[in-house]
């Protein structure tokens, strides 16, 4: 699951064997938009990150189950997140 520049709700699902991230969540080109929640879902056996936010991106990431990822289970870079 992918959003760049937009606002995106995950919520209740299982996101899982994804080659790279289960959830990136990316700010917009000026690092002023985009953003979403990612809650109460299984993120599980990603090749990355379980849930990645980054790039100015704000963020609420809730009760969540999120194990056995490639790297982080939630990485933050340049970003606001809760």
């Amino acid at each position: 699951v992918v959003g760049e520049g937009a606002t995106i709700s995950v919520v209740r699902c299982r996101i899982h064997d994804c080659k790279t991230h289960g959830v990136a969540i990316y700010g917009d080109l000026l690092g002023e938009f985009g953003g979403g929640t990612v809650e109460g879902c299984d993120i599980a056996d990603n090749g990355q990150d379980g849930v990645l936010l980054r790039g100015g991106a704000r963020g609420v990431i809730a009760g969540n189950t999120i194990a056995n990822n490639g790297r982080f289970g939630i990485e933050l870079v340049d970003c606001t997140g809760e």
